[in-house]
């Protein structure tokens, strides 16, 4: 779990799991792994200030080679991912709670 803060406040927090080289059905070949972000929150009253990609930068400092990638079943946060330009994977019959579950991945 990675935490974001500021002046010694919580902003973001981002939960996520490494794995080691693989090949995906939907991404391809991952010959260093994947860092799949399972829950990523900003702090509402600090969104739309780049905390989101902030916190994703440090992450990324963190561990420079796995390739990072997003799932969520959530039109919100689909917004967010979209918006910083990630890749969207999406599945033509994965449903999830009534709403469609999507993959990100970084370009």
């Amino acid at each position: 779990m990675s935490i974001l803060l500021l002046s010694g406040r919580e902003v973001a927090r981002c939960k996520y799991v490494l794995t080691g080289p693989d090949t995906h059905p939907v991404l391809g070949d991952l010959p260093h792994g994947q860092l799949d972000i399972l829950a990523f929150e900003v702090a509402v009253p600090m969104r739309r200030n780049g905390i989101g990609r902030k916190t994703l930068q440090v992450i990324r400092d963190q561990n420079p080679l796995p390739r990072m990638t997003a799932l969520n079943d959530n039109a919100e946060s689909r917004k967010f991912w979209d918006g910083i330009g990630w890749i969207r994977h999406e599945s033509p019959h994965a449903l999830l709670r009534g709403g469609e579950r999507v993959t990100y991945s970084e370009p």
